[in-house]
This record gives structure tokens, C-alpha cells and sequence, in this order.
């Protein structure tokens, strides 16, 4: 159970986001939730389906909504998203405080939220589903394709150590507000996290083209991304911006909502740095954030020390 210390620490951050929810032109829900942590709880994914919808449910899925408030929470997230178009004070006020609340909320209740299977990255080894390989930070940089929350919480504390910088590549500024209040929350320096919403083929290729990662970054990491477009442009130029030695890593479903699937982006991935790069390869079986069971992939390569 969380202090009372944790609890207020919550209620208060939780007062800035129902300030800023105001702001934003919404009024409470027609229905009101029952229980104050169970209004907590809807609106932690109303918020996210709304600023990072591929990481939270669907609102008719969620649990205790009735229809007046389903459709209340999805004109909300249309809303938000609609106003994303042209960005407005009131959209960055809110993403970022709750971004803020997030980082709160999953410190007080880390049970209520699920992560994916990410990688993870140990003292010296870098964890899998495929397996593992042994990792060094010997230049201290990270690319992100599509970090994602989850991706933040895995990378926190090293971030916050200042073990290595990581370089956050999305291609979504709503998801860019939420993260920049996460990491505001956990006192990760600006220094350590950079966050891009232009996208993989932008971003890389202008890192290939002379920026100080080119060849100098630990690992490439591809996580759950199946849904960027140009996850495969991100692949053919992983080779450049690696130092020997520097792996990339590749999870997620085989193919959901479009975008390139995993099973492609994999034999992209072989194609790319050669089958002897390959250090660990599995296909499994995940359930999706929809509910449904999925195919996925994940993959290490390395590459070569010489």
C-alpha cells in the first residue's frame, strides 16, 4: 500500500492535470465514477489513449465505463487529438502535467500499469525475449525508436544515473509532451533525453550525415514501434550509426495496425547486417494492448567489431 505521503505526493500532481483537463474545455464525466481510485484509474487511459493511444485500450474496453461516459472519454480523446493539429498552451499544459501524474501514478501503483516485454538493459547485458547479449555503455548513447512510455520507465534509472544519453526518435508530439513531463518528474536531465517527433528516416538520416552518433552509439533499440512506416529505413541505417560492437534490437508483433511488422523488419535486419550478425532470434506469441493474441518477433544483431 502507498504512504500517506505517496498518496497526497499523488493527489496533489493529480490537481495540476484536473486544472489543465479544465483549461482544455472539459467538465467532469455525465456519470460520475464511484470510486476516487477508480476515477484515477480511467483517467490515467483516458489520458494516455488520448496523448499515446497504441499503448493504452481502446475507451470502450475500459472497465466501469457506461455507455454516457464511453462516449464522453471518446470525444475527449478526439478532442485532444484533433487540437494536436494545431498546438495549442492548453494541449502542452496538459500532456505535460500528465505526464508528470503518470511517472507519479506508476511510482504509487506500479501494479496498475502493464508493461510490454521491452528490453532491458542490465550492467552488462542487454535482456529479451530472444535471449540475451552481453552489452557495454562504452560510448554512453542510446537511439529509441519510438520509446514510448514504457521505454522511459525501463531507461529511468540509468538516465537518471547518467549511465548513458538516450535519443528518443517518434514521430508523435503528444507522446513528446507526456515523456518531457515523465522524465520533469524523475529529474532526468534535459542533457540525457533527447525527444524527436520527426520521425525515423528524418532523424536518422540526418544522424548518419555527420551528427557525433554516427558510429558512436551503443545500441539501437526498436521496440514495439510496428506501426511507424519507416521502422525500415531506421534498419538500413543502424549499420552507420553503431559503433563496432553495437547491437540492435528488434521486439514486437509480427504485424498490427499497419506499419511494418516485425517478422519483416527482422529478415530486413538479416538482410541488412548479414545472418553471422545475428547473436539471438525467437518468434512467440503476446497479447495485444486490444486484448487479441498476436505473433511477434524479437531479434539481436551486432555489429561487427571490424
Amino acid at each position: 500500500m502507498p504512504t500517506v505521503k505517496q498518496t497526497w505526493g499523488l493527489l496533489r500532481t493529480h490537481g495540476k492535470v484536473a486544472k489543465a483537463y479544465e483549461a482544455h474545455g472539459f467538465g467532469k464525466p455525465p456519470v460520475p465514477l464511484a470510486l476516487s481510485q477508480q476515477y484515477f484509474d480511467t483517467m490515467i487511459d483516458i489520458l494516455g489513449g488520448a496523448f499515446t493511444p497504441d499503448q493504452f485500450p481502446p475507451v470502450p474496453s475500459i472497465p466501469h465505463l457506461d455507455p454516457g461516459n464511453v462516449s464522453y472519454f471518446t470525444e475527449v480523446q478526439a478532442t485532444i487529438q484533433q487540437n494536436a493539429e494545431k498546438p495549442s498552451p492548453e494541449t502542452e499544459r496538459l500532456g505535460k502535467a500528465y505526464g508528470r501524474w503518470l511517472a507519479a501514478y506508476v511510482d504509487v501503483y506500479p501494479s496498475k500499469r502493464r508493461l510490454e516485454t521491452v528490453p532491458k538493459i542490465a550492467s552488462k547485458r542487454i535482456f529479451t525475449r530472444a535471449g540475451s547479449a552481453p552489452f557495454e555503455t562504452k560510448k554512453g548513447s542510446i537511439i529509441e525508436y519510438g520509446m514510448g512510455i514504457n521505454g522511459l520507465l525501463t531507461h529511468r534509472d540509468s538516465l537518471t544515473n547518467k549511465r548513458y544519453r538516450a535519443i528518443h526518435i517518434g514521430a508523435s508530439a503528444l507522446e513528446n509532451l507526456v515523456l518531457d513531463g515523465m522524465a520533469d518528474r524523475y529529474s532526468i536531465d534535459e542533457s540525457q533525453l533527447v525527444l524527436d517527433d520527426r520521425g525515423i528516416t528524418a532523424v536518422t538520416t540526418d544522424l548518419v550525415s555527420g551528427y557525433e552518433c554516427c558510429g558512436e552509439t551503443d545500441a539501437i533499440i526498436g521496440s514495439y514501434v510496428q506501426g511507424a512506416p519507416d521502422l525500415k529505413e531506421g534498419i538500413y541505417n543502424a549499420p552507420e550509426l553503431l559503433r563496432p560492437g553495437g547491437l540492435l534490437v528488434l521486439e514486437g508483433y509480427g504485424q498490427l495496425r499497419g506499419g511494418t511488422g516485425y517478422e519483416a523488419a527482422a529478415e530486413t535486419a538479416i538482410q541488412v547486417f548479414g545472418p553471422d550478425a545475428v547473436v539471438a532470434d525467437e518468434a512467440f506469441k503476446v497479447i495485444s494492448p486490444y486484448g487479441d493474441e498476436q505473433p511477434a518477433r524479437s531479434i539481436i544483431l551486432q555489429k561487427p567489431e571490424n
